[in-house]
């Protein structure tokens, strides 16, 4: 049986046929075109022979002849003068720059038109690894330890710190005094709670402890000023923490409300800016408790005073500290104690003593170059245009510009140097103090010279005599 086409069925068919390779064709021809762009900058060729020529005499020689704009890191400035030959023909970027590299310490980096030189580091990321497992295996070496920590009338101690010497691994005791800790195997473990002396205790040849702590009895016979007098430790019921002497004396500050920084649990000093004749404190205890006033009431020797007194008080006549954090201690002081008490005690002499005579000085500076470290200009450049490619935003600058700001990078100037200087610090005090049978005497003088970290005249001289 014969088969006929109908007229007029066959060229249709070769019409849709020439147009579907005609469609075939163009995809082909696009997809080679946008091939060709991507890899335009790194498929251009060059053909030079330089002798005797520096790294950077290369690279202006490849800037010359193309579109490629190199920029060089700071540590990598000494390392481009040294001399190469090169000899290129018809050779792209990425072999006359792996060729000029090589033994030279310096690697580099193809960010579409722009070339970024530094210096490689020579440390192999094998190693790091191999460190890192062997890290790991001495850690899992070891033995879990066991133990129940108890008081003196053997009650269980409930929150006891834990810690293996010389390590951060520990753990507490829980509502029966109980703990479980993974050690080495010849750790010693140091067992700590407030109230209590501290104990170390070796775990060779051991996995089980029975610990008993004793009470630390010179901390509670502590007398502690308060508002009714003088109490010890352990007769207080209160809030109540107290900052001795020692801790003015070894602190390189200017006044007493800076010493007072730290040294107390839920004191909080804050201060508000570094013009030492404004050295005004922002304190209060136990947080902020109302939209007005939240200074806490400062009582020095049994006298109302005030937070700008205490500043301006010589740190070195003050003998101790107390701070009265709850209602209940500072229930005497009625209702200016909303906010606490602060009360202070200043030296005295001592009945049937030979005279006593104490020199302090301290000499130092304050350098502010150590709050800020600056970025050039063309390294900030391309951190925007990372920034902003990140987010899906046009590059802020042009490599031209980057360029720019990299050649000129010796007009730039950081203007906080202007504002900013070293500030000497001189402390001197002078103490004397005794008393005989029935007197008592103490004699103290101060002298503060503060110069200001901002250039000016804004320094602070203060002059003490009690």
């Amino acid at each position: 049986m014969n088969k006929h086409c109908i007229e007029g069925t066959e060229p249709l068919n070769n019409l849709k046929h020439v147009l579907k390779i005609m469609r075939i064709t163009l995809f082909f021809l696009f997809c080679g075109v946008l091939f060709m762009q991507a890899s335009d900058s790194f498929a251009q060729e060059f053909t030079f022979n330089l002798k005797s020529a520096s790294i950077k005499e290369v690279c202006r020689e490849i800037e010359r002849n193309s579109d490629f704009i190199f920029v060089f890191s700071d540590n990598s400035e000494k390392m481009i003068d040294k001399k190469v030959n090169v000899d290129a023909n018809a050779k792209d970027v990425s072999e006359i720059l792996d060729v000029i590299f090589s033994n030279t310490g310096l690697t580099y980096k193809v960010l579409d038109k722009q070339i970024v030189v530094y210096e490689s580091k020579g440390a192999s990321p094998f190693k790091e690894i191999e460190r890192t497992v062997s890290t790991n295996i001495q850690q899992q070496t070891g033995k879990q330890i066991t133990g129940r920590i108890v008081d003196a009338q053997g009650e269980s101690i409930i929150g006891a710190n834990i810690v293996e010497a010389g390590t951060t691994n520990g753990t507490v005791t829980d509502i029966d005094g109980n703990f479980s800790l993974n050690v080495a195997n010849n750790a010693s473990i140091t067992i700590s709670y407030i109230g209590f002396l501290s104990q170390t205790v070796n775990t060779t040849g051991r996995t089980s402890f029975d610990i008993v702590l004793q009470e630390d009895t010179k901390a509670l016979d502590e007398v502690v000023v308060i508002g009714y007098g003088t109490r010890q430790r352990r007769s207080i019921t209160g809030a109540v923490d107290q900052v001795v002497s020692d801790m003015f004396e070894n602190r390189p500050v200017s006044n007493a409300m800076q010493a007072l920084q730290g040294a107390s649990a839920n004191l909080i000093i804050q201060q508000r800016n570094m013009n030492p004749n404004d050295n005004a404190m922002s304190i209060n205890i136990r947080g902020i408790s109302t939209m007005g006033n939240n200074d806490p009431l400062v009582v020095i020797d049994g006298l109302i005073s005030s937070t700008n007194t205490l500043n301006n008080m010589n740190p070195n006549d003050i003998e101790n500290v107390s701070v009265l954090k709850d209602a209940g201690s500072a229930a005497i002081y009625g209702s200016r104690s909303a906010n606490g008490v602060i009360l202070v005690t200043t030296k005295k002499g001592v009945r049937a003593v030979k005279p006593n005579v104490t020199l302090n000085s301290m000499v130092g500076y304050q350098n502010p170059h150590i709050l800020f470290q600056p970025v050039e200009g063309w390294q900030n450049a391309m951190y925007r245009n990372q920034a902003n490619m990140n987010v899906g935003s046009a590059p802020a600058f042009t490599p031209a510009q980057i360029r720019d700001l990299y050649e000129h990078q010796s007009e730039e100037y950081w203007y906080f140097n202007r504002i900013m200087q070293k500030g000497l610090h001189q402390n001197y005090n002078l103490n004397v103090s005794g008393g005989g049978e029935n007197t008592t005497y103490m004699v103290s003088a101060g002298y503060l010279n503060q110069e200001s970290n901002f250039v000016g005249d804004f320094g602070m001289e203060r002059y003490n005599f009690r």
